[in-house]
């Protein structure tokens, strides 16, 4: 699979996990946002005492697959006392390093070539969360189109579903619109290019979310 940005991965909705592309319950939903909330904390926030203090408190959640699992064991060993050093090198390097960073966290860098008519593509995230009411209070500092942004968004949908003032539909068509059509690419460059296994494995799990027939 080609992963360079500005390039994109084609397939449709019917590949997706229905885990999270479209829970079917309310267990489900729960989950859903959960594992996007700790997505997004893992990609917004650079690893310092305060991010080793929220990995710490995390908890497995039921129903989670064992990919996701790994991803916890991984958190917890961070917090246990593996050098920050190398993680905050390895987040800068990966995420931060601008045009020399290897895997741009960002839905424009991977898909430049097919802005939305009307607009450029990072407006048509804004669109989506403005139509759904959705801030961005929680990360002022991000892209729109950043993953971590994105990521929070879905479990804002996911909690506004649970209660009855969000749609599903809402939640479906952001997923296939815009978190489909990237983060194969992002998750495949987290693969082949992170040098510690936390983000090796944190690419394995979102490739696993977004491309299960790869799994």
């Amino acid at each position: 699979m080609k992963s360079t940005p500005g390039t994109q991965v084609d397939h449709g909705p019917g590949e997706l996990l229905r885990l999270t592309c479209v829970p079917g319950d309310t267990e489900d939903q729960v989950t859903a946002g959960n594992l996007a909330h700790i997505v997004s904390l893992v990609l917004l926030t650079p690893p310092d005492d305060e991010f080793l203090a929220a990995m710490a408190s995390q908890r497995p959640l039921p129903g989670l697959r064992l990919s996701t699992r790994t991803l916890m064991n991984e958190l917890a060993l961070l917090a246990g006392g593996a050098s920050l050093a190398t993680y905050k090198a390895e987040y800068r390097r990966l995420f931060a390093a601008g045009d020399t960073a290897p895997c741009k966290p960002c839905e424009s860098a991977w898909r430049r070539s097919i802005a939305p008519a009307g607009g450029t593509l990072r407006q048509h995230v804004l669109d989506a969360y403005r139509e759904a009411g959705y801030g961005r209070a929680d990360a002022p500092g991000a892209p729109a189109d950043h993953l971590g942004v994105e990521m929070r968004f879905l479990a804002y949908l996911s909690a506004g579903i649970i209660e009855g003032t969000k749609s599903e539909s809402t939640y479906s068509r952001f997923w296939e619109n815009h978190v489909a059509l990237w983060v194969p690419s992002f998750a495949e460059c987290l693969r082949r290019s992170a040098r510690i296994r936390f983000y090796r494995t944190l690419g394995q799990i979102l490739l696993a979310l977004t491309l299960p027939e790869a799994w």
